[in-house]
């Protein structure tokens, strides 16, 4: 997921020297009798052997309790946005359709199991170039390729339709409203 790191699961640790290098570009003091060399600190006397450890050791304590943790969220379900531009004059007739043959899809494809819910959002303060309407379907799993072979064959047997009609329609749709893109995002539930 952009934005978060994942989480290192090996339990290895940085090196002494990668962390004093990280502490002094982040502002932390690095004692005089400690040298910074291209990132990399180096002792000046062997006197300083155990203030290294102990320094260390303190750096690395706080990032211990945060390894063992477990992560602060959850994957959720996935779900299917599509952006919908209703043409002018034709909302009824599109809601028509909505509450009709989508519904029943999404009725269908929930009695088997293949989705969890559906909803119709619609965009109460839309500018210019953003979706009237936004068809949302969620579901727990995305299926693989020969799943979705077999719902498509049990989906045009339920509709009385193949594939070809189907996309016949859809694009005779194009009367009552504009697909303006989609999405597929994956809810993240915090713990």
């Amino acid at each position: 997921m952009p934005g978060i790191a994942p989480r290192r699961t090996d339990g290895s640790s940085r090196c002494v020297s990668h962390a004093f290098a990280c502490a002094s570009t982040a502002g932390v003091a690095i004692p005089a009798a400690w040298s910074v060399h291209q990132g990399i600190i180096t002792m000046k006397s062997f006197a300083f052997s155990g203030a290294l450890c102990a320094l260390s050791l303190a750096l690395a304590a706080p990032a211990a309790p945060a390894a063992a943790q477990d992560s602060s969220y959850t994957w959720g379900d996935y779900w299917d946005v599509s952006e919908i531009e209703i043409i002018d004059g034709q909302e009824e007739n599109y809601m028509d359709f909505l509450s009709s043959q989508w519904k029943k899809t999404q009725e269908f494809s929930k009695s088997k199991g293949w989705i969890k819910d559906y909803r119709v959002v619609a965009n109460i303060y839309a500018r210019d170039g953003e979706a009237d309407l936004y068809l949302i379907t969620v579901y727990a799993d995305v299926p693989s390729a020969g799943e979705m072979a077999r719902r498509d064959k049990e989906y045009e047997s339920f509709m009385a339709r193949n594939s070809r009609t189907l996309t016949a329609e859809s694009g005779a749709r194009g009367t009552m409203r504009k697909q303006m893109g989609s999405q597929m995002l994956q809810e993240v539930k915090l713990k």
